[in-house]
């Protein structure tokens, strides 16, 4: 989610839409308050948010894309298609 002086998203339309968000904890690159932001915003859209946090730098924790793969993934797809 961009920030972006004189820029703002139109979330209100993305209402219902399946979102992923992790998130490392340690992450010195984009800090966690940017991802806690984001989850914010994002649940107040009305968005179908699933949103996890990790102990890690900047950095995707595999565990996440095999959580993402096994049943967040398809339905999500189902629910495009």
């Amino acid at each position: 989610m961009p920030a972006v002086d004189g820029f703002e998203l139109d979330l209100a339309s993305r209402s219902g839409l399946p979102v992923a968000v992790g998130h490392g904890e340690y992450d010195p690159i984009i800090g966690i308050e940017w991802g806690r932001d984001a989850r914010e915003r994002l649940t107040e859209a009305g968005v179908d948010l699933t949103y996890r946090e990790y102990p890690l730098p900047h950095a995707v924790d595999p565990g996440y894309l095999e959580e993402l793969s096994g049943d967040w993934l398809p339905a999500a797809l189902a629910r495009a298609g």
